[in-house]
């Protein structure tokens, strides 16, 4: 861990896997801080995510210490996860974190097995389960088409509402990306229609829109309520290429076969007719 980056008002910090110790003691924080940027405004993917509300069995504060040990078992268990967060100065204490960021950095296909088995372990087993996995299958089905060669992707970026417009977002991303000039890997991102133009200047143009399809044959109430309260906003899925320069476009770099778009309809054809029942004769 090491800070850099300095501002008069804020440092960046690097959580890196060199100190487990120190992790354990920012990631109460970094929950905190991730549950604040979604709140305000809300975003319902919070609560599939981090869920608090009365569908989860636990209370508020044990659903805090379940997702922030299953966050820092999933960074010390992933080599290629780095988590930077921005504290206030002169301190950088777990209670002054006011922004943070994961970055995934691959050298390789990700995804050469296809798509994981995405289970969502920290809700109770039924429909509510069923329903964040229904999600996360419909966000890692296009992952599994684009995100194959070697690249950076950033999953996670929260700034504290009361430290939005400070340029903390800005520093997260620089931290990130590393020097755009040097840089030898593409980058992708699924970002919210409020993170979108933050990316965008950074060179990251938006490829497809993505609206969550949560429909249901038969649903149950619980079904019914969660389709109501928690099925996320449509969301973009950007991409950078290597070094910002746009002379090459994603379709172009497939060197066989037909286009990643074209691939990622029918992975997701393929899905739907997984899903589906068989007609009754």
């Amino acid at each position: 861990m090491g800070s850099i980056t300095p501002t008069p008002q804020y440092t960046l910090h690097k959580l890196d896997h060199s100190d487990p110790a120190y992790a354990s003691v920012i990631f109460p924080s970094i929950i905190n801080v991730i549950l604040a940027a979604n709140h305000t405004p809300y975003d319902p993917l919070i609560q599939l995510f981090i869920p608090t509300s009365p569908l989860s069995p636990n209370s508020r504060q044990a659903a805090l210490n379940s997702a922030t040990q299953r966050f820092l078992h999933n960074h010390h268990t992933n080599p290629v996860s780095t988590w930077y967060f921005v504290a206030e100065n002169p301190t950088s204490s777990p209670s002054r974190v006011v922004g943070c960021c994961e970055w995934e950095d691959h050298d390789r296909n990700p995804f050469e097995k296809g798509v994981p088995k995405l289970a969502a372990e920290w809700w109770p087993e039924g429909e509510a389960r069923e329903f964040c996995e229904r999600f996360l299958e419909q966000v890692y089905t296009p992952r599994a088409s684009w995100m194959t060669r070697p690249h950076r992707a950033l999953n996670w970026m929260a700034v504290h509402p009361s430290h939005r417009r400070c340029g903390i977002a800005s520093m997260l991303m620089t931290a990130g990306l590393g020097d755009p000039i040097k840089d030898d890997k593409e980058a992708w991102m699924e970002a919210s229609p409020m993170g979108k133009p933050l990316y965008e200047k950074f060179g990251f143009k938006a490829l497809l829109k993505i609206d969550f399809d949560m429909t249901k044959t038969d649903p149950s109430n619980v079904w019914r309520k969660m389709q109501h309260e928690m099925t996320p906003g449509p969301i973009y899925l950007m991409w950078r290429p290597k070094r910002g320069a746009w002379d090459i476009k994603p379709w172009a770099m497939v060197p066989v076969g037909p286009s990643a778009l074209e691939n990622t309809v029918s992975m997701i054809e393929q899905h739907i007719r997984m899903e589906k029942p068989e007609s009754s004769i």
